[in-house]
């Protein structure tokens, strides 16, 4: 064999730690974009989140509403506008369905069947008032018994909903967090406990 000359270095080695530094930029980069994709999308989560909460409050808010017109009608004709207002909110009554869905991925206190008691709690309490609405006549006092009892329920889901700081949905770093359910289980909850003891 012959001696190598003083000064020259094999080759392998600068090749090597060139395959080297190519193969960490790499694995940063590709790191890099799983927590940009996973920020994205707990960002979306969040997102979802707050139009959830959103929707739900104005649910309450509007069932709110149409009890109290109800209470206060006094013709058909103004039963039957409201029935309308009722079938209306009704449907915004499906973003709770959806919250609780959300929520129950986060907290065992919710559960899976959290959604499909939102759900029929909207279902039944449309029923009802839909009922109410298409009586002719003067509202009796069950009827009226009723209608007050549906309505401290609303009161009570929209006073659980107006717990969340709706305005950091603006936040990006407050939506990520939301993700991981922070500042608004709780109140999913607390609405489910309303869902719950009707």
């Amino acid at each position: 064999m012959e001696k190598q000359k003083a000064g020259k270095r094999p080759i392998a080695l600068p090749i090597t730690l060139v395959l080297l530094v190519f193969s960490l930029i790499g694995n940063v980069f590709l790191y890099s974009q799983y927590l940009q994709n996973k920020q994205q999308n707990n960002y979306e989560i969040g997102q979802t989140v707050i139009e959830k909460l959103t929707e739900s409050r104005l649910y309450a808010q509007e069932m709110v509403k149409a009890i109290d017109g109800l209470a206060q009608s006094a013709t058909q004709a103004e039963r039957y506008e409201l029935a309308y207002q009722i079938g209306r909110a009704a449907t915004l009554g499906y973003s709770v369905s959806e919250l609780m869905m959300e929520a129950g991925k986060l907290s065992e206190g919710v559960g899976s069947s959290g959604a499909e008691e939102a759900e029929a709690y909207v279902n039944a309490a449309a029923a009802k008032l839909s009922g109410v609405a298409h009586q002719e006549g003067k509202l009796s006092d069950g009827d009226q018994e009723q209608l007050a009892a549906l309505k401290a329920d609303f009161e009570e889901m929209e006073q659980a909903l107006g717990g969340f700081n709706y305005a950091i949905g603006e936040n990006r770093t407050a939506s990520i967090r939301l993700a991981g359910g922070y500042e608004w289980v709780d109140i999913a909850n607390k609405v489910r406990q309303v869902i719950i003891e009707q």
